[in-house]
């Protein structure tokens, strides 16, 4: 939900693990609505807004309130961990945490 400004993509290594960062200056996600975040078809914002007024007869187009189900879901499953910050009118980043493999961790 980012209408202008950007969304972007930020990697770092912290040695024993590495941490993918999603970024944007979008709407943001208020705390009532980021406790929902990852379950199935939930769709925060769902309604489109009209001069900063939430219009509940207006569904927002496009999603089916999947997307972060799966990854949040693909996250557990790999045994990572991931955390949401987000404010309302100044964007979000979803931060996900990956265990290195033995392997990756002996090359250094």
């Amino acid at each position: 939900y980012t209408q202008q400004g950007y969304v972007k993509l930020s990697l770092k290594d912290y040695g024993n693990e590495v941490g993918i960062y999603v970024s944007d200056t979008g709407e943001g996600i208020s705390q009532e609505e980021q406790k929902d975040l990852g379950k199935k078809f939930y769709r925060a914002k769902q309604y489109s807004s009209k001069n900063g007024k939430k219009s509940n007869s207006v569904v927002r187009p496009g999603g089916a309130g999947l997307g972060l189900y799966v990854v949040f879901g693909l996250v557990q499953l790999i045994e990572g961990k991931f955390k949401v910050d987000s404010k309302e009118g100044k964007g979000s980043t979803f931060k996900v945490y990956f265990k290195k493999p033995e392997e990756e961790k002996s090359r250094k």
